[in-house]
């Protein structure tokens, strides 16, 4: 049962992938700067996800929805902290990194951080 979750938390993170880098391509395209284009797909992609995730990766817990989503909140803002000072970290430390690659170093560090986040703080059924 913990391998689907696994799967299922994966396969809901791509989704949140997709959103993130797909939202941060259209606003650097549009002329926002990196680092303000980041900000503003970090949070759309956190909503995504939790969607998501209360649906069909962790099932939703027995919190009220605006209980819960307040702890994911908290949970993916701390996540989103992590992602955000890898990425800039990443672009101002090694050069030649394109942001795309530098969105993904901080993804791959930051999923490890919500999965366990989630899992006991958040989607748990205390």
């Amino acid at each position: 049962m913990r391998f689907a979750r696994i799967v299922k938390f994966a396969v809901t993170g791509c989704v949140g992938f997709g959103v993130d880098s797909v939202l941060l391509y259209a606003l650097l395209h549009v002329g926002f700067g990196p680092y303000v284009a980041r900000a503003v797909s970090i949070p759309v992609a956190m909503l995504t996800t939790w969607i998501i995730n209360r649906n069909w990766s962790f099932e939703a817990s027995n919190k009220s929805w605006y209980v819960e989503l307040a702890k994911y909140a908290g949970v993916a803002g701390f996540a989103a902290f992590i992602n955000y000072g890898v990425y800039a970290l990443a672009l101002q430390f090694i050069e030649g990194i394109t942001p795309f690659w530098a969105l993904v170093l901080a993804s791959a560090i930051a999923m490890f951080v919500s999965y366990f986040g989630y899992g006991r703080m958040v989607f748990g059924k205390n």
